[in-house]
């Protein structure tokens, strides 16, 4: 199967329009501020959206085919293949649920096994927004930083069993991390698992940023890295972060 790789980055053609058209958007990142205040906060790209993009939205707008979401066996499919291609992931299609976002799931899975009062981990510096998830859960924050080892974070296995001890119900991974750029390793994420399963842990993997990493440096779904991690996790991927369509509401 065809790796969706390029081969170099140089092989990537992008373009940024003007500011005056990009302060003509909709988005939050153009009308959360005054127009003379070039926005940072946001992770929305400033890129022309890809021609196959463009060209799929174009054709449901020229369908007027914006009705209700049911159920469409293409996205699962879809994923599959990406997933299979890109990292060599096997997935089910049928295992594949759709939600308006990787932050949705993440609380509505975590409403599931959780009451309020209960811990939740983490792995700080960490996506602000894990913070509100947990807030939202009305659930007690629990911290594992992870670990400098010169120039490499890695997770604190000791900090997260400690942690994993004291009663934790989820543990909420952020991998590839966001914000420190960290790719844990198959073994780093099987020794996870593994430390999940003696304490009745699950895992929740926001792979949101995985369609990001170059192929130099290999990126290991959760789910992939062992038995165990099937058995104790659950996925959220997306295609907002890498292809720049967040307001689509999709994960």
């Amino acid at each position: 199967m065809k790796i969706l790789y390029p081969s170099s980055v140089s092989e990537i053609k992008i373009s940024v329009p003007p500011l005056a058209k990009l302060q003509s958007r909709w988005s939050e990142k153009w009308r959360a501020f005054d127009p003379e205040i070039l926005p940072m906060p946001f992770a929305v790209m400033d890129y022309e959206l890809a021609a196959p993009i463009k060209k799929a939205l174009t054709s449901l707008i020229e369908n007027s085919d914006a009705g209700y979401l049911g159920k469409i066996p293409e996205l699962p499919e879809g994923l599959a293949h990406f997933a299979k291609a890109r990292w060599g992931w096997d997935i089910n299609p049928a295992q594949v649920k759709i939600a308006p976002d990787v932050g949705v799931g993440v609380i509505e899975i975590a409403r599931l096994v959780t009451k309020p009062g209960d811990k939740i981990l983490i792995n700080t510096p960490v996506y602000y927004n894990f913070y509100n998830w947990i807030t939202e859960l009305h659930c007690t924050l629990v911290d594992a930083p992870l670990k400098e080892n010169k120039l490499r974070y890695e997770l604190d296995f000791a900090a997260i069993e400690a942690s994993y001890a004291t009663g934790v119900k989820v543990h909420i991974l952020c991998n590839p991390h966001n914000p420190v750029g960290a790719l844990f390793t198959k073994a780093e994420l099987a020794e996870l698992a593994e430390l999940a399963k003696k304490y009745g842990v699950l895992i929740a993997s926001d792979e949101i940023h995985a369609p990001l990493v170059y192929q130099e440096n290999p990126f290991t779904p959760f789910l992939a890295a062992s038995e165990t991690a099937r058995e104790v996790g659950i996925a959220f991927l997306s295609a907002t972060k890498a292809f720049n369509i967040a307001g689509l509401k999709c994960a």
